[in-house]
């Protein structure tokens, strides 16, 4: 129920927002366990200074599991787009993995009832191609609050996920959220 809103169809850049639909569709459509997501060249190579990494390299390989930790705890943009990358290859249609995720995030949102957006990438780094409206993302976070997976990560406060072939130390990821994490000075 919409309790208050005020301007609740404006177009804005959602930014990294756009992973809670980037999470929900991959949790939807992966294997939490026995999905792996390998990191492409271009997964690491897109990256300006400035954005949300985790320092994923380029023939690195995770479980969906932990890769979905890393975009909704770190927010970090080269997984988000390996993620679609990844899962974007066991969806029907035409293009890359990664260009079948964006378009089923699309899709996934309009079945969701949303009206007022159009994404363009996983992660939310600005296009002005890429927006949405608060009615809209708060559709899809109530559809991604439903879901068990997307719940259990985002309240998680700490993840660290294993080494990789590549990298021969752990991963630790700190929830950044104050509400979740007021301990975090990040924020």
């Amino acid at each position: 129920s919409i309790l208050y809103a005020k301007n609740m169809h404006d177009k804005h850049y959602p930014a990294s927002i756009t992973k809670v639909l980037t999470a929900l569709l991959a949790a939807e459509n992966g294997n939490l366990n026995t999905d792996r997501v390998t990191f492409s060249q271009e997964s690491v190579n897109f990256l300006e200074p400035g954005d949300a990494y985790i320092g994923m390299r380029a023939g690195e390989e995770i479980s969906l599991k932990d890769a979905l930790y890393g975009v909704l705890l770190a927010s970090a943009n080269e997984v988000s787009y390996a993620v679609a990358e990844t899962i974007g290859t066991k969806m029907q249609g035409n293009g890359s993995g990664y260009e079948k995720f964006v378009k089923a995030m699309n899709e996934r949102a309009e079945e969701l009832g949303a009206t007022d957006g159009h994404v363009v990438n996983p992660h939310g780094l600005q296009d002005e191609n890429h927006y949405t409206s608060a009615y809209d993302m708060a559709l899809i976070a109530a559809e991604a609050f439903r879901n068990p997976t997307v719940c259990q990560i985002t309240s998680t406060v700490n993840y660290t996920f294993p080494a990789t072939k590549k990298v021969s130390t752990a991963r630790a990821l700190t929830m950044g959220h104050k509400m979740i994490n007021p301990s975090d000075a990040r924020y």
